[in-house]
Parts: C-alpha cells; sequence; structure tokens
C-alpha cells in the first residue's frame, strides 16, 4: 500500500508469473462495493493500481482475486485493511523503521518479528527512514543486483505494508547520491532510484501531498521529497543526497539544492 489520501489509496501488485487478478474492497469484513476492472501482471513487472472514489476517515477492507491467463477461475487471497486520512482531531497509530540493512549482520528472524509486532500495533502507514535497500554496499553495484536488492527489502515488507501504507526514505546507502551521478543512466544511484520507484509508490505533487516536481535526468520525478498532513501532524520527508557530491554527516551542506 502506498500514497494514501482522504479519497484514494494505491496498490503496487507483483508477481513472478503472467497473472490476471482484480481487487475488491468495500467497508466490513468481507462485503465489497467496489471493483477494479481486471487487469494484467507481466512476471517481474511490478505495476500500480488505484482504488479512488472512496470515503475520508474510513476503514477499508480489500483483497486481491487472480488467476493465470486461461484459467477459468479466480483465487481469492487474504482479506486485508486499510484506512484513509484522518481529519484534524483524529488520534491515530503510525510506525517508523530505521536501517533494516538486510546484510550479514542481520538477524532474519528478529526482522520478521519486528515487522510482525508493527503489525500487531494496527498502524496506518510504516516510514522506513533509510538504509533499506542498502545498494550502495554492493560489490560490485549492478542494475541486476540493485533490483534483486529491492525485491528482498519488499518481500520483508509484504508481512506489514498489505495493511499500512509504506512511505520510504532514502539513507545514504541507498547510493542516490550526487557522486555516483555520472551524466549517463548507468550509475547505481540511478538504477535504485528507477527500481524503487517501480516495487514502492511514493507521494508525487497532488491536492492532498506536497513536494519536489522538479524532472530529473533519466528517473523523471524522484518522489523522495514530500510531505502530508495526517489527523493534527504534518510529516515531511527530505533527501539531502541527490544534489550533494558529500553527504550531509561527512561534512556536505544540509540544504537541497
Amino acid at each position: 500500500l502506498g500514497r494514501p489520501t482522504d479519497t484514494s489509496i494505491t496498490i503496487n501488485a507483483g508477481a513472478v508469473k503472467k497473472l490476471e487478478f482484480y481487487y475488491e474492497y468495500g467497508t466490513a469484513a468481507g462485503k465489497y462495493t467496489g471493483k477494479t476492472p481486471v487487469l494484467t501482471l507481466q512476471p517481474n513487472e511490478p505495476m500500480n493500481v488505484l482504488l479512488e472514489k472512496l470515503k475520508a476517515d474510513t476503514q477499508y477492507f480489500y483483497r486481491m482475486r487472480y488467476r493465470e491467463v486461461g484459467a477459468a477461475e479466480f483465487i481469492a487471497r487474504t482479506e486485508h485493511t486499510f484506512h484513509t486520512a484522518r481529519p484534524p482531531g483524529s488520534t491515530f497509530t503510525f510506525v517508523a523503521q530505521f536501517d533494516p540493512h538486510l546484510d550479514e549482520n542481520t538477524s532474519e528472524d528478529a526482522y520478521k518479528l519486528t515487522l510482525k509486532n508493527m503489525l500487531a500495533d494496527k498502524p496506518d502507514f510504516l516510514i522506513d527512514v533509510g538504509d533499506n535497500s542498502f545498494v550502495e554496499k554492493l560489490r560490485p553495484a549492478t542494475k541486476e543486483g540493485v533490483v534483486d536488492r529491492l525485491q528482498l527489502i519488499r518481500s520483508y515488507y509484504d508481512l506489514l505494508t498489505h495493511s499500512a501504507a509504506l512511505f520510504m526514505a532514502v539513507g545514504n546507502h541507498e547510493g542516490e547520491w550526487g557522486k555516483y551521478l555520472n551524466g549517463s543512466p548507468n550509475n547505481v544511484a540511478v538504477w535504485n532510484t528507477l527500481a524503487r520507484k517501480q516495487y514502492v509508490p511514493n507521494p508525487e505533487p497532488n491536492a492532498f501531498y506536497t513536494g519536489s516536481n522538479r524532472q530529473e535526468p533519466f528517473v523523471g520525478l524522484r518522489q523522495a521529497n514530500y510531505a502530508w498532513n495526517w489527523g493534527d501532524a504534518l510529516f515531511i520527508v527530505l533527501d539531502p543526497y541527490w544534489n550533494q557530491p558529500v553527504a550531509p554527516e561527512l561534512g556536505g551542506d544540509w540544504f537541497l539544492t
């Protein structure tokens, strides 16, 4: 789940084989009054599906139904839930995680337990503060390796973000640094940006979100600087790395340019 607003939410769907699918949704468990068109997923090519014209400040229940191309029946997946934007004065729960890394020092069982504990809090959304894909540590960094890392972190997010919208921030180890930009599409900064956008639907400026509308070479809108209101809170996500040759924590300029 991503990009929740007061009247919409985006679902990012992916599969390893070609599938036909649709989503059905409603405001009561097991009772679906809305339905998307039947769509087709190509292998390893995630796509965003927009559920819109929703009620504000409302809990929704939804599920995917899918089938392999040529099969007669659609298979129902597990029902999940989401909540549209809370108005001022509302209380709500959100969760945040820092530095999952997923390297040789990571305990898979501990990380899975952490995500399950966050799910138990029934949060409206998760903010991942960074060092999630960790591709800056790849030796050597390749386009295929970057995609593999996004698929890996996505496989863990799936334990939580079926019922909590995800907002991903960019850390230093995502490789989206100005120092890696070389005037071509062949560098880790561009590769991670494109893969991140493919697997995680971060916000772009619209009637609900503010953010950068700057079109960057090779990647377009980066979906890395954005802000939104939820209840009485203002959330702001900023990326200090793309426009700086030296990381802020290493003495670079903290201001975005």
